[in-house]
């Protein structure tokens, strides 16, 4: 399940890195063009009635005839659909705090399946970000699931899914016993009549995740990390196609460094007791910002093109890892009560960094380097704010329940 979730999440992401991408206008009328500056100066003189366009892939903008300027309009569709993400990940992490996850999933999963289908057969682009949005919403539910954890099925009173996973961890750690069950059965009947007692079958909501000051400056860091995460990952990948060579094999090279550098983090983090989470996130920004800034420093060198391919390469892998490191320590420093809350609450804000991203480079057009620089302006307040409110999560006992409600500023209804 982890798989499908994983892969429906990723697909609905990298289609558009394929789709949107966008063609070069190479000739028009048996006039040789060298830029999209020519060819609109033609198109305006009426001189340009039959474009020959150079690409890689038959992506929307081929499909539709969206040529040059015109090609940032299914760029900015991206956004539209990165929204339907967001609508998802909002109403599905409530959904399935209340109705259960793994039904959320399936749920999820089929929307998404059905309204990618019918996008494939859109007849023009307004239809074509239509069903995409749509699909967005069921995406974005999918992103922010996990698997029911023991004590989230203890709280909802699903006891006996608690004892059956419980003896299936058990089993997998190689400590099964016939007494683990008798003593679990005494355990589970203790604790749901805790539950039953101190819950009362209670309802969290989003104001939870910040119902004291420290969970207010927490809850506030990692909003706007994750958008700053999340905008040089998505910029650069919608973007892609500005990159010299295939864009397959640096699709395909970007994904071997991501597993390379994800499997590298895993092991340190495992073997190293002194590398922990912070540690993590803290080396994958500051990589992240040298590499933005040689990028701007290598523009207008003949080594351009070689930079820029690792640069971005190493970039989007980087910032890969962050989430990854990210959503760890969300899972860590948030109640069981929250968890999915909180994690639903950090995807949203991922997704509307992803939604305003493939219009950065816009700026492009005024200066070269400034999308660059304003991408290391996101990573620098990032860096900063994790560093001073996240404290390390690695070997941290796990929360159950939210504090007191003497100790509370919101939700003390609850």
């Amino acid at each position: 399940m982890a798989e499908t979730t994983a892969f429906i999440s990723m697909a609905n992401v990298t289609l558009m890195v394929f789709a949107g991408a966008t063609p070069t206008v190479i000739e028009c009328d048996n006039i040789t063009i060298s830029s999209c500056h020519e060819y609109e100066n033609l198109k305006n003189a009426s001189r340009c009635s039959n474009p020959v366009l150079e690409y890689q892939f038959e992506s929307v903008q081929v499909e539709f005839n969206y040529i040059c300027d015109d090609a940032k309009m299914v760029k900015n569709t991206i956004t539209v659909q990165t929204f339907g993400i967001v609508v998802g990940a909002a109403i599905f992490g409530q959904i399935s705090d209340s109705f259960g996850r793994r039904k959320t999933l399936i749920i999820s999963s089929m929307g998404s399946a059905l309204f990618n289908l019918i996008a494939s057969y859109s007849s023009n682009l307004f239809y074509f970000a239509l069903w995409r949005f749509f699909a967005g919403i069921f995406a974005g539910g999918v992103s922010v699931l996990l698997e029911e954890s023991p004590r989230w099925l203890v709280q909802k009173g699903r006891i006996e899914e608690a004892r059956r996973l419980l003896i299936k961890i058990r089993k997998i750690d190689r400590l099964y016993s016939e007494n683990f069950e008798k003593d679990l059965d005494e355990v589970l009947r203790i604790e749901a009549e805790k539950e039953e007692d101190a819950e009362n079958d209670k309802k969290y909501t989003f104001i939870h995740l910040c119902c004291t000051w420290k969970m207010l400056g927490q809850t506030a860091t990692f909003l706007v990390g994750f958008i700053c995460s999340s905008m040089p990952m998505y910029a650069l990948l919608f973007n892609m196609e500005k990159l010299s060579g295939s864009i397959y094999w640096n699709g395909a090279i970007i994904g071997a460094t991501r597993w390379i550098i994800n499997i590298t983090v895993s092991l340190a983090d495992y073997k190293l007791q002194w590398f922990g989470r912070k540690m993590s996130v803290t080396l994958s920004t500051v990589i992240t910002l040298i590499c933005l800034a040689e990028i701007i420093v290598f523009m207008k060198t003949e080594l351009r093109g070689t930079v820029l391919s690792i640069g971005t390469n190493l970039i989007i892998s980087m910032c890969a890892q962050l989430f990854l490191s990210k959503y760890l320590i969300v899972n860590e420093l948030y109640p069981t009560a929250v968890r999915n809350l909180a994690m639903s609450a950090v995807s949203i804000m991922c997704r509307v960094g992803a939604m305003f991203s493939p219009q950065l480079f816009y700026l492009s057009d005024i200066a070269e380097w400034i999308p660059y620089a304003v991408l290391i302006g996101f990573q620098f307040v990032d860096l900063l704010i994790f560093s001073l409110f996240i404290p390390e999560t690695k070997g941290v006992h796990l929360e159950n329940h939210l504090p007191p409600k003497h100790e509370r500023i919101f939700g003390k209804s609850n």
